[in-house]
């Protein structure tokens, strides 16, 4: 069993995804995507407790520095062990899906973004949701965690981009989005207009994408490869997203998951349409110059 075990590991499809990852990026790039953010959280969890509790996020009176580092910020070896594993597992689908997609460049820009700027959002919306509840404090790197996490559909649409259709966008990937978060409003409020309307749109736009590209599969689903990275990203994120919303304990920030989530297909996803709407302005100009 152990031998077969390796040899799917040298010889199968898990084998060949890592291979080619490892292949495609440098060991510097591997470094910052793996290592980087969790030294910087350990780092952090060693720091004197004063220096955390200055850093720490007060809802009553918040201010710029606290909201930024409150992020990184834990409460225990749990709380912080349970982020690092979860940053980690997350980058160990992203990467290898943006080898494949060829979207390694838009990764890290991406990932420079969530750590830069999510944190900010991730607080002030806690801020704003958790007023009135009694919370005074707020930590923990998870609302970042979870911006990654909604990255995997966009990267996901990237790779069917590469290896389906250039007719795919990454905006398209939003109709698999709207089927989730169906589910994760249903698991709060039970059957409501949001959730009936957000399985429709998912349901047509997933259809639409399927039907514009319906000969153009082949490729993909002929590569054991290509099949276990699709299979896998859209269990995690199917899973992980309805478990960090709806099957949480509690003293859980899930307004922040929340945010950090729509943060990280909002900023990609929304930056594709407005690209695409761009490029289909400018081919409206330029049948509309030769017919005049």
């Amino acid at each position: 069993m152990l031998k077969q075990f390796r040899e799917e590991l040298t010889d199968g499809p898990l084998g060949e995804v890592w291979y080619r990852t490892k292949s495609r990026t440098s060991c510097r790039e591997r470094i910052a995507v793996f290592v980087v953010v969790p030294v910087l959280l350990l780092i952090v969890a060693a720091l004197p407790q004063p220096v955390k509790e200055a850093w720490t996020l007060h809802l009553g009176t918040p201010s710029l520095i606290e909201a930024y580092l409150t992020n990184f910020v834990h409460g225990g070896l749990i709380h912080l062990g349970n982020n690092l594993l979860s940053y980690v597992f997350l980058m160990a689908v992203l990467l290898p899906l943006a080898v494949f997609a060829d979207w390694k460049r838009e990764l890290y820009v991406t990932s420079f973004f969530f750590i830069a700027v999510v944190p900010f959002i991730v607080s002030y919306y806690s801020v704003w949701t958790l007023q009135g509840t009694g919370v005074e404090t707020t930590v923990g790197f998870s609302g970042v965690v979870a911006a990654f996490l909604g990255l995997l559909p966009i990267l996901l649409f990237a790779f069917f981009q590469r290896a389906v259709s250039s007719n795919i966008r990454l905006h398209h990937a939003l109709a698999l989005v709207a089927l989730e978060l169906a589910v994760i409003f249903f698991s709060w409020y039970g059957v409501s207009t949001s959730v009936i309307a957000l399985s429709m749109l998912g349901t047509l736009g997933l259809g639409l994408v399927w039907w514009d590209t319906r000969g153009d599969w082949k490729p993909l689903v002929s590569s054991n490869a290509n099949l276990l990275l699709v299979f896998t990203t859209i269990l995690v994120f199917t899973y992980v997203s309805y478990s960090i919303h709806a099957n949480t304990g509690p003293n859980v920030n899930v307004y922040g998951h929340f945010i950090g989530f729509v943060s990280g297909f909002m900023f990609p996803g929304f930056l594709s349409l407005v690209l695409d709407l761009r490029e289909r302005f400018t081919w409206i100009d330029d049948r509309l110059s030769l017919a005049v």
